[in-house]
């Protein structure tokens, strides 16, 4: 094909050359000819690094999955890199022939590698090129740091059905990541702090003091008064209603029938009124809701509220995490402070939950990191009124939250979030100004795209993680 084109544009040059006004003619072929081949040098080109952009991605592969069997300490570097990249590449790209090179860091604390090739051109052959060199480089470092990390996930009721098992399948593959490298195992620690309207911080600290809960109780009460029994229905139909999920509209159908009473007769009924705990934490008032400090003031329990999963405080034990992910419901509305608030003391050391170390503790010669990760799929339906959150000041629970996540930013704490199928710009945008930066703010419109933030995430958190 491209001889038969490089034929035919010799032969138009020729025609032209012999024309009367050959200058011009010879000019526009040569010119013509030139057009042709830039625009085949831009076709190799684009190949080229696509070539490139793949090679990368199994470069960094082979590193991250040669950087796992370091435990072997006999291991054949490149002959497990090598069989590691060859396992992804395609030969459909045309390169069968890479060179891949692995060694480790010259402190001993990760590897590097390089990959080379060379890319077969189709139309700058004709110009005397008849390949384009390609290279990647990768590094990779392993575990050398301590880190304690919290997962503050949405569980609210619009989270129901098929979001919420594309959550508990990202935020159990950020936990596979983070613990890949076996040293993992001793230098991360990870807790898990579901949240609503509410946290529900454990029925099992009831009687701490960092909490304010009164006994379950139970009353008898009689309520009397004029009551009319139903002697008759007429008109029974199907009508379709309204109802709200966490703020997002959904219609659903239910019997209406027009009813016949008889004459008002009066009556007493005996109730029973029963005031229990499930564990859910209301806010102390502000400013105290958006401080993990004086904790002389208790935290509020209330009563007769549902809540969803319990805190997972800090722990080690992917198996024991992956569990408590697999456990997580959807039910209640959404108020972003609380799972901010509650997220923000399991990285403290203070009560109410002390697994953390000190800020700023030095471990190994290097400073713990402390990040947590926020994901929500909604507005803040809910706001306080102290204690419990039951007004619908979308602008006073937004400010809470923004200034909540200056708070723990100021701790030197490490803020990613997560905005899941959110339709409001306004809370995308307070959510990215949570984020320690922009590029800590991920946008997610579906699981595919969740997962991929998560993914994202998790190569940051890991021991083992690429190097810039």
């Amino acid at each position: 094909m491209h001889s038969s084109l490089l034929g035919y544009v010799r032969q138009r040059t020729a025609h032209f050359a012999a024309d009367r006004n050959g200058a011009v003619a010879v000019i526009f072929g040569l010119s013509l000819m030139v057009l042709l081949v830039a625009a085949g040098a831009a076709i190799d080109f684009t190949r080229a690094v696509s070539v490139k952009t793949q090679m990368q991605n199994d470069l960094d592969a082979a590193v991250l999955g040669t950087a796992v069997e370091l435990r072997d300490a006999n291991i054949d570097l490149n002959a497990v890199g090598k069989r590691f990249f060859t396992t992804n590449w395609r030969t459909e790209h045309g390169v069968d022939k890479v060179e891949v090179n692995l060694a480790k860091t010259a402190n001993n604390d990760g590897i590097t590698a390089t990959a080379t090739a060379k890319v077969d051109t189709l139309l700058m052959r004709l110009l005397g090129m008849s390949t384009i060199d390609i290279n990647a480089q990768s590094k990779v470092l392993t575990a050398s740091q301590h880190a304690e990390i919290a997962l503050v996930l949405d569980t609210t009721g619009s989270m129901a059905g098929a979001k919420l098992d594309a959550l508990k399948n990202a935020a159990k593959a950020l936990v596979e990541t983070v613990y890949t490298d076996p040293k993992a195992a001793d230098m991360i620690n990870v807790s898990i702090v579901p949240f609503a309207q509410y946290v529900n911080v454990g029925i099992g600290n009831r009687n701490q003091a960092w909490m304010s809960v009164p006994a379950d109780s139970s009353t008898v009460q009689q309520s009397c008064g004029n009551y009319s029994d139903v002697i008759g229905t007429s008109n029974c139909r199907m009508e379709t209603f309204t109802g709200y999920n966490d703020g997002t509209p959904y219609t659903y159908q239910s019997q209406v029938c027009d009813y016949q009473y008889g004459p008002p007769v009066y009556k007493c009924f005996d109730y029973t009124e029963t005031y229990t705990w499930s564990g859910c934490a209301g806010s102390r008032d502000y400013p105290l809701d958006t401080r993990d400090e004086t904790w002389s003031v208790p935290v509020p329990g209330i009563m007769n509220a549902a809540c969803g999963a319990p805190v997972t405080p800090l722990v080690n034990d992917k198996t024991a995490l992956n569990s408590q992910i697999d456990d997580l419901i959807a039910v209640g509305e959404t108020y972003i402070p609380a799972g901010l608030f509650w997220g923000w003391t399991t990285l403290s050391k203070d009560a109410p939950y002390p697994e953390a170390h000190d800020y700023g503790e030095v471990i190994d010669g290097k400073e713990v990191r402390k990040i947590l990760v926020l994901m929500t799929d909604g507005v803040n339906t809910l706001s306080p009124t102290y204690p419990s959150h039951n007004r619908t000041d979308t602008a006073q629970s937004n400010a809470l939250t923004a200034e909540l996540c200056t708070n723990i930013k100021g701790k030197g704490i490490t803020i990613y979030t997560v905005a899941f199928d959110v339709a409001d710009n306004a809370t995308k945008n307070m959510l990215e100004s949570c984020a320690t930066s922009s590029a800590d703010f991920f946008d997610a419109s579906g699981a595919a795209e969740l997962k991929v933030a998560f993914e994202s995430i998790a190569k940051n958190l890991s021991p083992l993680r690429l190097s810039e």
